[in-house]
């Protein structure tokens, strides 16, 4: 069985997120934004990221089955 992912607090990094995870979301950022290249080290917004894509980027993610919020982008930028 594979364990369920956890959801890290504000007060730590975003350090514990699958490679497969990262890939999703990588790909979903990268059609949004209509770019290529992003790496897990980018910043959001340095991107072209605002609230807006946010909110579309966590809605594209919820519908893959990935808890991912909002609120957690400018947390983990």
């Amino acid at each position: 069985a594979r364990p369920t992912p956890t959801i890290s607090s504000a007060r730590e990094p975003a350090t514990g997120g699958s490679v497969e995870t990262e890939q999703v979301l990588i790909a979903l950022l990268e059609e949004l934004l209509d770019i290529t290249g992003v790496d897990r080290d980018d910043n959001f917004f340095a991107l072209g990221g605002d609230s807006i894509i946010s909110i579309k980027w966590s809605a594209q993610a919820t519908a893959q089955g990935l808890p991912f919020t909002p609120a957690m982008v400018f947390e983990h930028m």
